[in-house]
């Protein structure tokens, strides 16, 4: 499997990406808005590994065809997009990442009254308790490990969407 490189890796996970799964939408531009549908979960992905994206958006794809994805590939990203306004359903972040961290979303989304509902699932490679405590302390709903199995990463998928938000009251 090639290496995710977040300088080079953005723009081909964003190439590669940028097209439709059965009815699910992958949009990547933080301008853009989602569309307003109430029955479609709106899912942020922050993830800078492109397998590890891939992987997660086909799994969220086959629990829920009509799910949309954002995928951004670090925390600077996530935050700038959340602070446009635009709410999703859910929000399931790496933790290592570039630029700002999954540490720092969980605390910059906790930090806001409006956001004070939105699940935020943790998905990391770290096994260290000190990550997953500190994950969890800052607000995480849950925490996950990478790598995982096709069979597990569908059974989160599956927990994930089934505890999104599908509107979340502005505070």
């Amino acid at each position: 499997m090639e290496k995710f490189e977040p300088r080079r890796g953005a723009e081909k996970l964003r190439d590669s990406l940028n097209l439709s799964f059965g009815r699910g939408v992958i949009q990547f531009s933080p301008i853009e808005e989602w569309g307003q549908r109430v029955s479609e979960l709106q899912v942020l992905l922050v993830e800078d590994d492109y397998d590890a994206a891939t992987l997660m958006l086909r799994a969220l794809e086959k629990v829920d065809s009509s799910c949309v994805v954002q995928i951004l590939t670090d925390g600077v990203q996530a935050i700038e997009y959340l602070a446009s306004g635009t709410i999703p359903s859910v929000v399931v972040t790496d933790l290592k990442m570039p630029r700002k961290n999954g540490f720092d979303v969980i605390a910059w989304i906790r930090s806001r009254p409006a956001l004070a509902d939105l699940p935020v699932f943790v998905l990391s490679c770290s096994k260290e308790q000190a990550d997953i405590d500190q994950a969890l302390k800052l607000g995480a709903t849950a925490y996950f490990e990478k790598p995982l199995s096709l069979t597990e990463l569908l059974e989160i998928a599956r927990t994930i969407l089934s505890r999104s938000t599908p509107e979340l009251k502005k505070k």
